[in-house]
This record gives C-alpha cells, sequence and structure tokens, in this order.
C-alpha cells in the first residue's frame, strides 16, 4: 500500500514523533510488541500487526511511522491524540522537565495539526489579550492550548468565561453598563445594541448578529451543563469546535467594524 496522498514524513516530523513518543531505536513508549497490538485492538479496534505496517520494517516504531504515512488523516491524528493521552496518563517512560514535556507536546500536535489540515490554530487570532491583567493572560494561554491541541470540548468553560470579559471590556469601553450577575447573551445583546447606533451596518448583518445573541444565550447552557464548568459530560467535539469557531467569526467581525474599542484601553473589567 502506497503513502496516502500528499503524505510524507519530513526528518523534522520523525523527530517530534521520536520525542513525543520515545521511538528512538525501534521502540514506541512502554509497550511491548505484545502489549502494543494489545493496545491498539481494545482502545482503538485497530489491527497494527497487519503486513502492510512492516513495508519500511517490523519494528514498533517503524510500524507506527507506516501507519501515519498510509492511513487517513483523521485516522492518524486519532491515534495520535489517544497516544499521547496514553503517555501522559498511563505510560512508565521517564518524562523530562515541566517546560520540555509542554514543548514536546506543542511539537507533536502541530504535527497532527500540519497532517490533518486542521484550521483549529487559526482560530487563536480571535483570542487575544486586550488588556494587562495576570488572569486574562492565563485565560487566553489556556484558550490557545486547547485549541492546538484539539481539545474543543475541555475548552468550552474557558472560552464562556473569555466572552464574558470581553462583552463587558466591550460594554465599558462604549460608555455602557453591565450587571455582574448578566448572562453572556445580556451582554452580547447590550454590547451589539450599542454598536449598531454608532457603526451603520445592513439590515441582513444586523439579523446574523441578534442570531448570534441566541447563540450566546444557548451557549450559557452548554457552559452549565456540557463543559468542565462542573461535573458533566462533555459536549461531542465535533460541536464544541463548531461553538468555537462561531464565537470566533463574531469577534472577528466585531473587531473589524469596532476596531477602536477592540484594541487594548484603560478599562478594568471584573
Amino acid at each position: 500500500m502506497t503513502p496516502h496522498p500528499g503524505k510524507r514524513l519530513t526528518k523534522v516530523d520523525i523527530r517530534k514523533l521520536d520525542d513525543a513518543f520515545d521511538m528512538h531505536g525501534g521502540y514506541v513508549l512502554d509497550f511491548s510488541d505484545a502489549t502494543m497490538a494489545e493496545w491498539f485492538e481494545i482502545e482503538l479496534g485497530l489491527d497494527l500487526e497487519q503486513e502492510k505496517y512492516r513495508r519500511i520494517g517490523g519494528s514498533k516504531a517503524k510500524r507506527l511511522r507506516e501507519f501515519i504515512l498510509i492511513e487517513p488523516p483523521a485516522l492518524v491524528g486519532r491515534v495520535l491524540r489517544a497516544l499521547w493521552k496514553y503517555r501522559v496518563e498511563e505510560s512508565e517512560c521517564a518524562k523530562g522537565d515541566p517546560e520540555e514535556e509542554k514543548r514536546v507536546e506543542r511539537r507533536l500536535f502541530e504535527f497532527i495539526q500540519k497532517l490533518e489540515g486542521d484550521d483549529s490554530a487559526a482560530a487563536t487570532d480571535a483570542f487575544e489579550t486586550y488588556e494587562k491583567c495576570e488572569t486574562l493572560s492565563e485565560l487566553v494561554d489556556g484558550i490557545r492550548r486547547d485549541l492546538d491541541a484539539g481539545r474543543h470540548a475541555a475548552g468550552l468553560d474557558r472560552l464562556h468565561l473569555y466572552c464574558m470579559k470581553r462583552f463587558a471590556y466591550l460594554l465599558q469601553s462604549r460608555g455602557g453598563d453591565y450587571l455582574r450577575d448578566d448572562p453572556l447573551h445580556s451582554r452580547a445583546g447590550k454590547y451589539i445594541k450599542l454598536l449598531a447606533q454608532d457603526v451603520e451596518l445592513t439590515e441582513m448583518i444586523l439579523n446574523m448578529l441578534r442570531s448570534n445573541i441566541k447563540i450566546f444565550e444557548r451557549f450559557n447552557g452548554v457552559r452549565n451543563d456540557r463543559s468542565l464548568a462542573h461535573d458533566n459530560v462533555l459536549l461531542a467535539e465535533a460541536e464544541a469546535r463548531y461553538i468555537f469557531e462561531s464565537v470566533a467569526a463574531a469577534l472577528r467581525f466585531f473587531k473589524s467594524v469596532d476596531g477602536l474599542h477592540f484594541g487594548e484601553g484603560e478599562v478594568v473589567t471584573s
């Protein structure tokens, strides 16, 4: 079986994989041949013992590289994410210092995104620090880590908090006000009303913005019932990603028409 169209592993890619899964010398993490085959079958429903994965050799590392080369990117991405989860939570392989671990994780997920043609990283440009605030910086860093790792569902609570703070800031920047207990859609609605008073918008855009208010209203329920805000069953990843993309699109639009109030300012929000 030939490599999947357009797919190849560069020397840099191989180093990322080797570092992430300790593949130096033909190994993969702390797996033996038997335990690796068992893990792939039980956890992923895959048979890594097939002859098609032995084209470049029979070692565990070579079979995994061949799997990466010939299987569809979406499947490979799922496998690599599962392997990283195993490495972090179950593997007995020696770990590096925390900063090195973060670097290895970041490089691995950069590879996964490139492999999948995943555009989730592009969404990070919509989430930025708009004032000097350590809490806000940590919040944005957390959102970006979730997006880079493809963990949209895990990041929904942080996304909701970011939007609460963002609309509070925008309201104050435009001379509006809000109550601490105002839900997200209320803050968004107040901001959109102020924006429409100062910026000429078409009827179509106004209708779309009103639809966004309804999205933010539904987001309140998702945050409470399907995110890590509480002991919940997480929302399906595809749905969580759609929420991220919808929110990012709205924020980009607001910034494009309201740049003066969208950038850094002296307003301090709570």
